[in-house]
Order: structure tokens, then C-alpha cells, then sequence
């Protein structure tokens, strides 16, 4: 059964510092994470609130990914904190009614060899 996982933190530089270490170039590392389905980006700068909503395909690959490289990563962002990383299951009754992608996937494929060195860099 597919869960959400929810991940919020609160920062303390500004939109061009912070804009540097969430490129859409570094966003490709998620491709290679298992069992993630899709992530939202969201950020909040009147709160300084930033964080991602995620699709994954079970709990367990939600799990996984908590207690992985990447969540690590994020909680040593500097200028960070106050980390939050919940998964939630979903009411996929109710989701379907009100158009809930459930059923997107992302693209996967053969990741290229600079693709493949940014995860290589993340999780060392």
C-alpha cells in the first residue's frame, strides 16, 4: 500500500543561498531512491518553512529512506532545523475522489554517469 511521507524544516539563509543546494540538478538524485513514486518540492519563505511531499510505493521503502543517506543529508543542511519526517497512509477511497495521484509514477531508466556521481556524492 502506498504511503505519504512528509518532510519539513525550518531555515535560516536566504532564497539564493538556500536556492543553491535545491537545484533541479541535484532534485535528479531522487530518481535512484527505491520505492519513491514522485516528490513534491514546497517552500514557505514568509514562514522559512521548506520541505517535499512524497509518494512511495510501501511503508517499508518510506522507512528506508528515513533512516537513509539523503534524510541524513537534510538534517545537517546548515542554517537548518527543527527536522520533521512523517509518514502517513492514505485513504485512497477518498484520494480517488479528489483526483490523489496515486497512480503516477516517475520515469525511470538508466541513470547517467553524472546522475549516478550526484547519488554517489549524497550518500557518501
Amino acid at each position: 500500500m502506498p504511503v505519504v511521507l512528509q518532510v519539513n524544516f525550518g531555515w535560516d539563509l536566504s532564497e539564493e543561498e538556500l536556492g543553491q543546494f535545491s537545484t533541479a540538478e541535484k532534485a535528479k538524485v531522487f530518481w535512484a531512491v527505491p520505492g519513491l513514486l514522485w516528490k513534491i518540492w514546497v517552500r514557505n519563505p514568509e514562514t522559512r518553512l521548506s520541505g517535499g511531499i512524497y509518494l512511495f510505493k510501501d511503508r517499508a521503502s518510506a522507512q528506508a529512506y528515513c533512516d537513509g543517506p539523503i534524510a541524513a543529508q537534510i538534517k545537517k543542511f546548515p542554517k537548518s532545523s527543527n527536522h520533521s519526517f512523517n509518514i502517513f497512509e492514505i485513504r485512497e477511497d477518498q484520494t480517488a475522489v479528489t483526483g490523489g495521484p496515486l497512480n503516477a509514477e516517475m520515469v525511470r531508466g538508466e541513470l547517467p554517469q553524472e546522475i549516478r556521481a550526484l547519488i554517489d556524492n549524497v550518500a557518501a
